[in-house]
């Protein structure tokens, strides 16, 4: 459809919501009178456009104009509506409560919606909401004062105000130092920044004291901040420490059933705690922890189903790393075959690469070449080569190595000398030039000396595929007669 004039922010808006956001519009829509309906039924029009086009829309409806501004404002009425749990928009909503109360004569009932609102701000962490709360508090309670207690109560509200302040100031300095540790990582990765400037790191003993934070919200931020710290610098030991303590933190939000809890985060936090143990080698420790993602009930459709991804691509990786590679690629299988059912592949399209990837990985160290062959499929499917290059690369590699196995070496030298022009724009490493070349020199009666030299130089200078030094694993499987699996329970997640 080819797109026509005007603004297309209504297409935009229906096309960002989730399915379970479109269902409660159109609950709530279905309550009102059948001459509102007209709207869903523009609604279901936009729904099923792949492209902004509304000429036909405007045949369809008379007034259309008029009529998509108030589906507009209708839709995000019902997004605000859905928010129940969310603490900003609940405390913008009495806020707007306070001042019509007040309007209409009802201080003292203002006053009591406004205290307990100001209470649950500061609970909350929304100090910019609480510091305007703090100044309403003050004006609706200042009408009833007594003449002698007017100064006293002037100090309080001056003592008040400064105190939000303060908490909401040490809330912004550990954010700017995440941002700030962020933007140095950022530099750092992209070559801009050959080293890390130690001068513009934020102060470790800032973040490291607890003893300076205002609030309990505040202290997500620190731990967040003390996280990325220890990311920046590579230290991985320390990485663990503050993820595990940010996942005791956000664990007894959740347990204590604090207002400050959120599901959302919390399995974000378990996630990244996992992938910090499995970093550490902690793998037994990391297949414990991930199996709670399955505990945490999220609201919505969307945040459950991106859960389940998050859940299985992160059970992948402590199977890989306990060595458990059989059970892993039945697993992989498993849930794929739940995942696939998805309408919306290109919203979870990062988990869905990942979850490939590493049932990629299972079927390699299985030796079940035949179904590599229909998971790089799916994997091309997805535009593997212009979006993760990277990824081409290692599925271009395993390829080779799954040719090496079943001893197809003319199929083989074939696909090495094609893989430099397969893998544009990403070159391959002078480690990776250098194992291809030795491996390309295999024939049936010096298969053993190939393996061995492969090995001294992958042990001096590590081929990665997928960020794992899986070619090691490979050649000692080939030297020792030993599965892929049963070489990384005996070595660990890491080559020692």
């Amino acid at each position: 459809m080819a797109r026509t004039t005007g603004s297309d922010d209504l297409f935009k808006l229906i096309h960002s919501l989730s399915p379970e956001e479109r269902g409660y519009f159109k609950k709530l829509s279905g309550r009102h009178s059948a001459a509102d309906k007209i709207y869903v039924r523009i609604f279901d029009d936009i729904v099923t456009q792949t492209e902004f086009e509304e000429t036909s829309l405007k045949k369809k409806y008379a007034n259309y104009v008029v009529l998509k501004v108030r589906l507009f404002d209708q839709i995000l009425q019902s997004l605000v509506l859905q928010q129940k749990d969310d603490h900003k928009l609940q405390l913008l909503q009495e806020i707007m409560h306070i001042s019509l109360l007040r309007d209409k004569g009802l201080s003292n009932k203002a006053e009591q919606v406004a205290q307990k609102a100001l209470d649950r701000s500061l609970e909350t962490g929304e100090f910019a909401l609480a510091y305007e709360l703090t100044h309403l508090v003050y004006h609706l309670r200042k009408q009833s004062w007594k003449p002698g207690d007017r100064l006293r109560h002037i100090r309080q509200y001056e003592a008040d105000c400064q105190e939000v302040i303060a908490k909401m100031l040490n809330r912004e300095q550990y954010v700017l130092a995440t941002q700030k540790l962020m933007a140095i990582e950022l530099d750092h990765l992209s070559g801009s920044q050959n080293a890390i400037d130690v001068d513009k790191m934020p102060d470790i003993r800032f973040l490291r004291d607890k003893t300076r934070v205002l609030s309990v919200s505040n202290e997500r931020h620190r731990l967040l901040a003390l996280r990325q710290y220890y990311t920046v610098k590579s230290d991985a030991e320390n990485f663990v420490k503050a993820s595990k303590e940010l996942y005791a933190h956000e664990m007894s939000l959740w347990q204590n059933d604090d207002p400050l809890r959120s599901a959302e985060m919390l399995v974000k936090v378990i996630a990244a705690y996992v992938s910090a143990l499995i970093i550490m080698t902690r793998t037994a420790e990391a297949d414990e922890v991930v199996e709670q993602l399955n505990t945490i009930k999220l609201p919505g459709k969307t945040l459950r189903d991106e859960n389940a991804l998050r859940y299985t691509y992160l059970k992948q990786y402590t199977l890989w790393a306990l060595g458990k590679h059989k059970q892993g690629m039945d697993f992989s299988r498993e849930m794929l075959n739940r995942l696939n059912r998805h309408k919306d592949v290109q919203r979870y399209r990062s988990y869905f690469m990942e979850v490939l990837r590493s049932k990629l990985l299972f079927e390699f160290s299985c030796g079940d070449f035949k179904s590599m062959q229909l998971t790089i499929h799916q994997l091309d499917e997805m535009n593997v080569k212009s979006s993760y290059p990277n990824y081409l690369k290692s599925i271009e590699i395993l390829n080779i190595l799954s040719l090496a196995d079943i001893k197809n070496y003319a199929a083989l030298k074939k696909s090495i000398a094609l893989l430099p022009e397969k893998t544009k724009p990403i070159a391959l490493s002078s480690s990776e030039k250098s194992v291809l070349a030795t491996l390309k020199k295999i024939r049936p009666d010096n298969e053993k000396e190939i393996w061995k030299q492969m090995k001294e130089s992958l042990v001096a200078d590590p081929v990665l595929i997928f960020g794992q030094p899986t070619m090691l694993y490979w050649v000692e499987s080939q030297l020792t007669k030993k599965s892929i699996g049963t070489i990384i329970q005996a070595r660990g997640y890491s080559w020692k």
